[in-house]
């Protein structure tokens, strides 16, 4: 790819970042933090007073992407702030037609990485401050992680002990888990926008929609219910706890496999996308809008 694709690339990526950062939508994200601080921070508080040892700096974040509830908002309110991705304005077929139709396609799945990430660290920050006042800095896990249950029997069970699952605190390393949770939820969130993306072009933006809501659907029932289907649906392979027992070091589903149908998903819906963008219709888009 020469200076000028490179540059066409670089410049839709960046235009399409710029509109989606200042979007009216953004508010839906106070309301992201208001859960995250009810079902996450606040309960976490809660064992940690009762416990009377700090929180782990990252365990937060660690508790809302294992948390079953969060993980349905957090891909719901993405999928939300995407809604418009990719934007399809009456300038869209001049666009194609100016920057090359490839060139435009590997722009908007730059600009969905970019987005996914910033959404992932936007909430890993949000985490951080909202419990800076009573964390520790260290790669261990806390006293109110690992005995909680142990001081309070009763509580065993209980929403607040399953915060952070036994399969993660004794199975890796608190840096360890948000490494990979990270990886695997990023992988997650950009799946869905290269489905929006592939089913915009096969002039299907509306069910393509409908299918990221039911692939988030079936795949947060299914995590539920810890049926075996639930490998099926991708957000399975993005909740690391669910890959371990919770003592043996044992595999439920090998994380390797995880990495390999996330990142598959990926690479099939991007060449697809390709090859359907080369024929696309760019009368059919103008139709539309």
């Amino acid at each position: 790819m020469n200076n000028k694709r490179c540059r066409a690339v670089l410049t839709i990526a960046a235009l399409e970042y710029r509109r989606w950062i200042v979007q009216s939508k953004m508010v839906l994200l106070v309301v992201l933090f208001v859960f995250i601080r009810e079902f996450a921070i606040v309960p976490l508080f809660k064992i940690s007073n009762m416990v009377q040892s700090p929180l782990g700096i990252v365990e937060p974040f660690i508790a809302v992407v294992s948390s079953g509830l969060l993980v349905l908002i957090l891909p719901l309110v993405y999928l939300v702030l995407m809604s418009d991705f990719p934007r399809a304005d009456v300038d869209m077929p001049y666009i194609m037609i100016r920057s090359g139709r490839k060139q435009w396609l590997i722009g908007e799945v730059l600009f969905s990485i970019l987005s996914a990430f910033s959404y992932v660290i936007i909430v890993f920050l949000s985490t951080i401050v909202m419990s800076l006042s009573r964390c520790f800095v260290y790669n261990g896990w806390s006293l109110a992680v690992t005995e909680y249950e142990n001081m309070f029997p009763e509580a065993t069970g209980s929403f607040e002990a399953n915060l952070v699952p036994k399969g993660l605190y004794n199975q890796m390393t608190p840096y360890r888990a948000v490494l990979i949770s990270s990886m695997l939820l990023l992988l997650y969130l950009l799946l869905l926008t290269t489905i929006k993306l592939l089913f915009t072009l096969l002039h299907q933006r509306e069910l393509g929609l409908v299918i990221c809501c039911i692939v988030i659907g079936l795949g947060t029932a299914g995590c539920a219910l810890k049926a075996n289907w639930m490998w099926w649906f991708p957000m399975a392979h993005a909740i690391s706890w669910l890959h371990k027992t919770e003592y043996l070091r044992r595999e439920v589903m090998p994380m390797w496999i995880s990495w390999f149908y996330l990142v598959s998903a990926n690479i099939f819906c991007f060449v697809t996308s390709i090859s359907v963008v080369k024929r696309a219709n760019l009368d059919g888009f103008s139709q539309e809008i």
